[in-house]
């Protein structure tokens, strides 16, 4: 756990955090005082949920939805975050996926999707403006 108000000046984006990993680490960030932006693709109610218990601790946290393979809604996401909270310090790029079978049994679409939420995506986000 973090030392309380150690980030209370930063402003944090978490990508896929409506459950698991992001969920947990979106919660240390606010537990050391960090500004917080959820952000999810297919889980807008974990997401929501997650928000609604930050609430309670702190009034930084917002909820945003990004697909993150699309550079559009990429620049949205930083753009709302930028838009509220003035800058991004931190960015963790969290989102990821698995397919249930051996890649043997992949299709091209699999693989293609599966490289470009876990590789090309956070490579895409280097060149987003973080703010002030």
């Amino acid at each position: 756990m973090f030392k309380q108000n150690l980030l209370g000046d930063k402003v944090a984006i978490v990508t896929g955090a409506g459950t698991g990993i992001g969920a947990g680490i979106s919660e240390a960030l606010v537990d050391a005082g960090a500004a917080v932006v959820i952000s999810y693709h297919n889980n807008g109610t974990g997401a929501e949920q997650l928000a609604a218990r930050l609430r309670e601790r702190s009034d930084k946290v917002l909820v945003h939805s990004c697909d993150v393979r699309e550079d559009a809604q990429v620049q949205e996401l930083f753009d709302t975050a930028i838009g509220k909270f003035g800058r991004v310090d931190i960015l963790v790029n969290n989102s990821g996926i698995t397919e249930p079978r051996s890649i043997l049994d992949m299709t091209p679409e699999d693989w293609d999707r599966t490289l470009n939420i876990n590789c090309a995506a956070p490579f895409s986000v280097r060149s987003v403006p973080r703010g002030r």
